[in-house]
């Protein structure tokens, strides 16, 4: 399984760094662009484990989020059937 992972991630980043490599249009100042292979590599293995790490990171300020709610709503539940 890790095999597996390691291929796709390789497979998909030399897809990144191929479509990245070359000639582009830049319609601001009407000329083309030409990106080298080193940095084309360094957006190609790089995007992937930056999603990876933006997801996580994402998913733990939701988590946090509603872990906090649900205190707040908890104490909030408390003092309404405790107090007079």
């Amino acid at each position: 399984m890790i095999t597996l992972c390691i291929v796709a991630y390789l497979a998909i980043s030399l897809g990144f760094t191929i479509s990245d490599h070359g000639e582009s249009y830049n319609s601001v100042t009407n000329k083309y662009v030409y990106t080298s292979w080193k940095s084309a590599f360094k957006f190609g293995f790089a995007i992937i484990p930056c999603l990876v790490i933006a997801a996580g990171l994402f998913i733990g300020f939701i988590y946090a989020s509603l872990f906090i709610i649900t205190k707040i709503l908890q104490a909030a539940s408390w003092i309404y059937h405790n107090m007079p």
